[in-house]
């Protein structure tokens, strides 16, 4: 798919969780080439703007790849022309619409709903951490688990 730039198709298998990073076989062996790329590498590699924005909409919907991006690949899609990097950002930086999570107070669960606002000093400068994805917190939120 990815070699005869069927967009729609890497798509669908970045979304279920296709194995984009990995160098090892089934990786894809450039014609007149001995060098394994991964398949993220081949894609950035075709300069081809429809399938790199594809690929950004695959991995915006699959969590467990996101969260395998390293800084690298980021920068990668933001140097890319076209949409992929306003969607690589979109993909990075994805909307909770409702923040729902269990608490422990006292030793019980306490249930907290509709966190939607964050308020941050800017004067004593400003920290971002990594965190559960969206998906997650739903889940954790189903199973009256705590976040951690």
């Amino acid at each position: 798919a990815v070699q005869l730039g069927h967009a729609g198709v890497v798509k669908e298998l970045i979304k279920n969780n296709g194995d984009l990073f990995s160098s090892r076989p089934p990786a894809i062996t450039m014609p007149h080439s001995t060098e394994q790329k991964s398949c993220l590498a081949t894609i950035l590699d075709s300069r081809n703007a429809q399938l790199i924005s594809k690929m950004v909409q695959g991995v915006r919907e699959a969590p467990k790849l996101l969260e395998l991006l390293s800084v690298e690949d980021f920068l990668s899609f933001l140097k890319q022309r076209d949409g992929a990097p306003l969607e690589a950002m979109e993909a990075i930086f994805q909307p909770c619409p409702q923040f729902v999570y269990w608490e422990k107070e006292g030793g019980d669960l306490r249930r907290r709903r509709n966190a939607l606002t964050c308020h941050v000093h800017i004067k004593h400068g400003f920290n971002v951490s990594e965190g559960p994805d969206n998906q997650s917190i739903i889940d954790k939120a189903k199973n009256k688990t705590v976040v951690d």
